[in-house]
């Protein structure tokens, strides 16, 4: 259509001027503007609209404000092509009268003709224009295939025009005695059958878009809209995907998109459980948190826990490995006299953890209260525990009661790390007792019970094996003896700063490692008891 339209103005315009009549220059015009706009144009405007380098503008095109899409741009070039169509449309109907005589050459209807299609085309450069939207969210890096085959027909095109053209050279030169008009022949022949196969090369062209191009091109902009998608929004997802409807072209093209319409429907599935997943593990977390905070409470935190008692200092820190551990330690008044100090390590981790460590701290406390010695208190917690233990988990376990008039300990060991003593004029030391089996491991096991006697400014340290098997990023344990020396590094500190002391220790030794287990640690001074007049006025 630009083509004719072009051909029209430019023999009208030779015509009025006098250069040559409008009936012998429109056939060559026309060929000249559409081949040679189809050969130069298409590529070089492909070229550099891939590049990137050139900005096309369109007439302003009109927008769908229900679904948000771009017409086809008809209620601004309809407009402008059809007085176009129609001059033009006159100027061929008045080239086809003169040539067959009906009408004579005019020059006064050229010039009307001619400024009609001035007015039309500068009406139309005033007309607004927007710039041709290009998608640099594509990924597309290359040309289009749609842009690859037009370049590949037009390629084959020149070529065969090309051997046209210098096979008529080569029959009509020996014959042409007017090498004007054997050229004007050529052109004619190479414009002929150029065209013709621009024809063919447009009907293979459009059946290449319908079946491949154009579906692939669709479900790239498929795949695009939906990455961009915000896949929280299910119920608009499900209709967006519910509107795609892969092409029918019974080809690999219709497999794909069929393909890839069923992996929407599977990610927005995925993403609406990954959605319920994390609403429930947010849930889960707000428990945990619950039960951590439940656990602290149950655990004693206030220091010193008895003020009013002078006979002993203690200090105790745990730090779970998770939101909620199995470490536990406790300390409390039997009497008036005995005072009750346990520690213990729960296998496992976790609430399942935290709920069997619920269960052996309320036991070993409820009987120890019945003035129970330590040793019988673990057998009967043991037996107990073993009850209704599907779940396989055992506990380790220190326990000593302190006379705090003599300083006589009374201390039971079921399968716990060994605790550490500093007599009050040396050093700390590992405390040589032979550990009994694990609590909840088998029924009916008897623990053996050990006497041990604490002198005035006595410190015993009690932990569980996250302190001593705490990693380094290297894998390395902190150990027993890194565990000793620090402790007679710290000196005769009150039981506060050694257990300080030891956890910044064991975090400077981890260097960031992540631990997998609890770090429970409790610490007791004896200072020996209270004067008679102090004791009668307790």
């Amino acid at each position: 259509m630009d083509s004719l339209v072009v051909t029209t103005f430019l023999g009208l315009l030779f015509e009025v001027l006098g250069f040559q009549a409008y009936s012998d220059s429109v056939g060559l015009l026309f060929f000249n503007n559409f081949d040679f706009a189809i050969v130069l144009g298409v590529p070089f405007i492909l070229v550099l609209t891939n590049s990137r380098s050139m900005e096309l503008w369109l007439p302003l095109e009109t927008q769908d404000t229900d679904s948000g899409k771009t017409a086809s741009g008809s209620s601004s070039r309809i407009p402008l092509e059809l007085p176009l169509a129609v001059i033009s449309a006159v100027g061929v109907l008045y080239y086809i009268a003169v040539k067959a005589g009906a009408a004579p050459l005019s020059t006064n209807i050229s010039l009307v003709l001619m400024v009609l299609i001035g007015l039309v085309l500068l009406w139309g450069l005033t007309q607004p224009m927007a710039p041709l939207e290009q998608n640099e969210e594509d990924g597309l890096t290359g040309m289009s295939i749609r842009a690859k085959v037009i370049l590949g027909f037009l390629a084959i095109s020149l070529a065969f025009v090309i051997l046209i053209g210098a096979a008529s050279w080569l029959a009509l030169s020996p014959h042409e005695e007017s090498r004007r008009d054997m050229w004007q022949y050529i052109y004619v022949v190479v414009g002929v059958a150029l065209n013709l196969l621009f024809a063919i090369s447009l009907l293979f062209l459009r059946y290449v878009e319908n079946s491949i191009t154009s579906p692939l091109e669709q479900l790239s902009k498929i795949v695009s809209q939906f990455a961009n998608r915000d896949h929280r929004q299910t119920e608009k997802n499900e209709q967006f995907i519910e509107k795609f409807e892969p092409p029918r072209t019974g080809d690999e093209i219709q497999a794909l998109s069929t393909s890839f319409k069923q992996m929407m429907i599977d990610i927005t599935g995925y993403v609406e459980n990954l959605e319920i997943m994390t609403r429930e593990k947010e849930r889960i977390g707000a428990e945990l948190h619950v039960a951590t905070q439940i656990q602290a409470d149950m655990l004693p935190r206030i220091f010193p826990p008895f003020p009013e008692r002078r006979e002993f200092d203690i200090y105790a820190s745990m730090n779970p490995a998770k939101e909620v551990g199995g470490d536990f330690y406790d300390f409390f008044l039997v009497d008036n006299r005995h005072f009750a100090v346990v520690i213990a390590d729960v296998s496992g981790k976790g609430v399942p953890a935290a709920l069997f460590m619920v269960i052996a701290k309320t036991l070993i406390k409820s009987h120890a209260q019945f003035g129970n010695e330590p040793a019988d208190i673990f057998t009967i917690t043991n037996n107990q525990l073993c009850e209704g233990n599907e779940a396989g988990l055992f506990v380790t376990a220190w326990m000593g009661i302190l006379d705090l008039h003599t300083g006589d300990l009374s201390c039971v060991n079921a399968g716990h790390n060994p605790p550490l003593i500093r007599r009050r004029d040396g050093a700390f030391e590992y405390i040589k007792m032979k550990p009994g089996f694990v609590l909840a491991g088998l029924e009916d096991m008897q623990y053996t019970q050990t006497q041990l006697h604490l002198d005035t400014g006595d410190t015993l340290f009690l932990y569980t094996d996250g302190v001593t098997e705490a990693e380094n990023p290297a894998k390395e344990q902190y150990g027993d003896a890194r565990l000793r020396d620090e402790l007679n590094r710290l000196g005769s500190r009150d039981p506060k700063t050694l257990i300080q002391g030891i956890r910044q220790s064991v975090a400077d030794f981890a260097d960031g490692a992540e631990q997998f287990d609890d770090i429970t640690m409790t610490a007791l001074t004896y200072h020996g008891p209270q004067d008679e007049e102090e004791g009668a006025a307790q």
